[in-house]
């Protein structure tokens, strides 16, 4: 029922179909070779069908099927190739010569209204020692362009999960399915412990922007399912589904990014005011950041070629954006934590773990995506980046939960002040040892504890605390 529903979120969605595979158009060109789509597919199972007609005042188109090293060579060779050279490139069975004298073709003449045309229809195999992307080109040689009608569709194999699937793509909708059921328990359990943190006045904005990016990264995979799941079934691809996946994730991370940074400095845990040349600072950061993956958007779709194996990192601007976040972030998270911890050394053992872990995180998926552009197959790279990527924001989100969870048990519990004790300056120190969970009731260490809160008759006392005129520091009443 759940998965109907996603489809029916497609059919609601405001954005046409663009491109897809089934691939259809109307094509009218002066050039004499034209790209019209590319696939990846599997040895054995592929099929490559298609329906094509044109006007006989065209004829003869042919239709050229390039694999990828002979793609490479013919439309990227240091040297410019003429159409006639590039068609040298293939063996006989790779070029069909779209005329009804081809039998091997499918073609035959048609005449409608006086109107000749040449109508083809056929399908091919391809069988292959790997998985292979290949390149299909309408041309036509010495000519004044070329002018065809054609419909095409792409399959490997009659698998749901594949049929419709460039090898690339395999295995992402898989993916996307599991996460989609873990993000949403992660979010039921982030507004249980919402609930306990809401009772205890602990419900601090940086909790907030942590559900918030959460909430996000759930969207960007239902959003996923929902257009891989049509597309398994239909065939066509609607682009705006991932572009707006794509924009949830982007937002979620520089949220998650933003609430990191907040709590390496102390804020809502240490202190409840930042100076305002660090919110300036954090303001040209992001903006840096931000319009860093602005530009890497406008590579990844306004200068998209169709004609090569595209990567949303492998353009300068992606690669600007891993290094501003391994780099600049990881660099300005650990000299906060720093700072914090000389001046604050009662948090030190929560502020150890945070910076240990994260640095991790930060350092750890960067560093992959990169690898995927020099060293993963372009037949595999697409799933590998994904599942990478989906992997280490699952982390990051799973890990300041363990952190920051409302449980007796938690000794690293960071928050020591109520929301409704807040003013300004910096919070009151306190013990090393009470922890932050000095607020929450005793309770057993047992799964219990995951969702609720026991109560075994103890009460603590909150101190209060003033704040003499005149005076910098918090004194105890």
């Amino acid at each position: 029922m759940t998965m109907y529903i996603f489809y029916l979120l497609i059919l609601f969605y405001p954005l046409p179909l663009s491109y897809c595979l089934i691939l259809e158009g109307d094509l009218s060109s002066n050039k004499d070779f034209v790209i019209l789509g590319k696939f990846c597919f599997i040895s054995e199972k592929s099929r490559f069908t298609y329906n094509i007609s044109y006007p006989d005042s065209y004829k003869v188109q042919n239709l050229l099927l390039y694999y990828d090293d002979q793609w490479t060579n013919a439309q990227y060779s240091k040297k410019p190739l003429t159409c006639k050279e590039k068609e040298y490139e293939l063996t006989q069975s790779q070029t069909l010569s779209l005329n009804a004298s081809n039998f091997g073709v499918g073609c035959s003449e048609t005449e409608i209204n006086a109107v000749k045309s040449i109508t083809c229809n056929s399908r091919r195999a391809f069988i292959t020692m790997r998985a292979r992307y290949w390149f299909i080109v309408v041309a036509r040689c010495d000519s004044n362009g070329v002018k065809i009608k054609y419909k095409m569709e792409f399959t490997n194999g009659d698998d749901t999960f594949r049929r419709h699937f460039s090898a690339d793509e395999f295995g992402i909708l898989e993916t996307s399915i599991a996460f989609f059921i873990i993000y949403f328990i992660l979010l039921i359990i982030c507004a249980v412990f919402a609930k306990i943190l809401i009772n205890k006045s602990l419900f601090h904005v940086t909790v907030r922007l942590y559900i918030v990016s959460v909430l996000f990264q759930f969207l960007t995979i239902l959003f996923m399912v929902a257009e891989y799941g049509q597309y398994s079934i239909s065939g066509y691809v609607t682009p705006g589904m991932i572009t707006t996946s794509h924009i949830f994730q982007v937002i979620g991370q520089i949220i998650f990014l933003f609430m990191l940074i907040l709590v390496a400095k102390g804020y809502t845990i240490t202190r409840n005011k930042l100076r305002i040349p660090t919110w300036i600072k954090m303001g040209i950061f992001f903006a840096i950041y931000v319009i860093a993956y602005v530009v890497t958007f406008i590579f990844s779709e306004a200068l998209y070629d169709v004609g090569k194996v595209n990567y949303y990192y492998n353009s300068p601007a992606g690669i600007a954006v891993v290094l501003i976040k391994m780099i600049l972030g990881w660099i300005w998270f650990g000299y906060s934590i720093l700072f914090t911890i000389k001046n604050f050394p009662e948090k030190r053992t929560f502020y150890v773990i945070l910076s240990i872990t994260f640095s991790i995180w930060f350092l750890i998926g960067p560093f992959l995506i990169l690898m995927c552009n020099f060293f993963i197959q372009d037949y595999i790279r697409q799933f590998v980046a994904y599942l990478i990527e989906i992997i280490v924001i699952f982390i990051g989100h799973f890990i300041f939960l363990i952190l920051i969870r409302p449980t007796a048990e938690n000794k690293l519990f960071p928050f020591h002040v109520k929301t409704n004790q807040i003013i300004d300056g910096s919070f009151p120190h306190h013990a090393e040892d009470q922890g932050g969970n000095i607020n929450l009731n005793d309770a057993k260490t047992n799964l219990a504890n995951l969702f609720v809160i026991q109560n075994n008759g103890h009460k603590y006392q909150v101190d209060q605390y003033s704040v003499e005129p005149g005076a910098n520091d918090f004194t105890r009443n």
